[in-house]
């Protein structure tokens, strides 16, 4: 039996070094949080945006046990709404993603009785990133116990989980933008991800 596959949206961020709400920039005519929607919904019906203040969106918006705290206790809120799924958990900024991406990140984990996969990872700059990041359904106890634990970041969860990295030359050699599991933080990146 397939697990189901759902798409948690993070939008509860602060956005302090871009200056104004992220979720709100107008990226090819909408705004980037309606955009992000409506992709992940073409992937999935099973998609949430989670944290912030949205309304009007066609996909429920759980709220953050505690804003400002971080992603990791947001992925477990999505994954408590969307129980027994495995989840891509994405930022709301990323304005060169294509449903290919979210396809290609959400790709059912190679078995391997040894040493399972519990995690697919993006790269940013070379490095590994938590986010965009594909987390089966098994990995739901390691979220709870870190966050039960006090912790914020995702990063040091990550050792404990195996995983697999989804580098910008892997998306490439599938025939897409290399940039388009990138997020932005400041008006410069956002600049240079939307260069042609």
């Amino acid at each position: 039996m397939t697990t189901p596959l759902a798409v948690a949206i993070l939008a509860g961020g602060a956005s302090r070094r871009f200056g104004t709400d992220k979720a709100a920039v107008v990226i090819d005519g909408e705004p980037l949080l309606d955009r992000t929607l409506g992709i992940a919904s073409a992937l999935t019906p099973r998609v949430a945006v989670i944290g912030g203040d949205h309304a009007d969106l066609s996909a429920p918006v759980l709220p953050d046990r505690e804003p400002g705290a971080g992603p990791l206790q947001a992925a477990v809120v999505a994954f408590e709404h969307f129980q027994g799924a495995d989840l891509l958990l994405i930022p709301c900024d990323l304005p060169r993603l294509t449903v290919d991406h979210l396809r290609l990140l959400g790709a059912p984990l190679t078995a391997d009785t040894s040493k399972p996969l519990l995690a697919r990872l993006s790269e940013n700059d070379g490095q590994p990133s938590a986010i965009p990041g594909f987390y089966s359904a098994a990995s739901v106890e390691t979220f709870r116990a870190h966050m039960e634990a006090g912790r914020r970041a995702l990063h040091p969860m990550l050792q404990e989980l195996p995983h697999e990295v989804l580098t910008e030359d892997d998306l490439r050699r599938h025939g897409l933008d290399p940039l388009g599991l990138r997020d932005f933080d400041t008006p410069d990146e956002l600049r240079r991800l939307s260069a042609p």
